[in-house]
């Protein structure tokens, strides 16, 4: 896999990681599942939780 572009703001390189997750997630299981329910399973539905 290329290396990931630098994006301006945490929030880009965390929705960039996220987004790569799911390819990675789609090409290793050879499957198709919704990008953001996939997320939310990475995430444990706590990406929007506050720290």
């Amino acid at each position: 896999m290329a290396d990931l572009p630098a994006q301006p703001t945490e929030l880009g390189d965390a929705l960039t990681a996220l987004g790569a997750a799911v390819a990675a997630w789609r090409r290793r299981y050879a499957r198709h599942a919704e990008a953001w329910t996939l997320i939310g399973a990475f995430t444990r539905g706590r990406l929007l939780t506050p720290i």
